[in-house]
């Protein structure tokens, strides 16, 4: 094999990764290999003196690190508004995102009477996430905890749970049964206690 042919499959590999990382739903995944993929065509175009894409994948690759460095700074611009289920805002997240919700949250069609509190969250005043709950005292268990799949990757878990600790809610509890989520809550602090997930 050449040293040719080896640059310009590095070439292909990183315009393989650039178009690969437009199909992530997450944005942090999307950033993420588009900076790879950007910074390999970025060497391969200056291994072939073609200076112009050299200078448009380094700009792609400064612009991507200063959105990540954004996208995962602690001090993000998340909030937490109290709704009700007949918001609007809230009406189109469950509408919008119905069969996610539904995959992740199965019972929740079931469970709506028991619904008490309600909270929008939102990332830089965009919608990303929803969590229905019932709240009892100290308690608060959660019937939905949905975030949409672009800011799964934003910590938007801990700011709800440390937000929720912060209004009073020492004990937070998940009884549901979809392993995927339960997983999630495990790698999110919840412990197995009396046949529920407690945080």
């Amino acid at each position: 094999m050449t040293k040719e042919l080896i640059w310009e499959l590095i070439g292909y590999l990183g315009s393989l990764l650039v178009v690969v990382s437009l199909l992530m739903s997450s944005v942090i995944k999307l950033r993420i290999i588009n900076t790879i993929g950007s910074l390999i065509f970025c060497i391969y175009a200056l291994v072939i003196r073609s200076y112009p894409t050299a200078v448009m994948n380094a700009a792609l690759v400064a612009i991507n690190i200063w959105f990540l460095v954004k996208l995962i700074n602690k001090d993000k611009a998340f909030t937490l508004i109290e709704a009700s289920v007949n918001d609007a805002s809230a009406v189109h997240m469950l509408e919008r995102y119905k069969e996610d919700i539904d995959r992740y949250f199965p019972d929740r069609g079931s469970r709506l009477s028991e619904v008490n509190k309600v909270f929008l969250e939102l990332r830089d005043d965009n919608l990303a996430g929803i969590t229905l709950g019932k709240s009892s005292g100290n308690e608060f268990l959660f019937l939905t905890d949905y975030s949409t799949p672009q800011y799964r990757d934003c910590k938007l878990g801990s700011f709800v749970y440390k937000q929720l600790n912060e209004m009073g809610y020492s004990k937070l509890c998940y009884d549901g049964n979809n392993a995927v989520h339960k997983e999630y809550l495990k790698k999110m602090g919840f412990r197995e206690e009396n046949g529920m997930l407690v945080r």
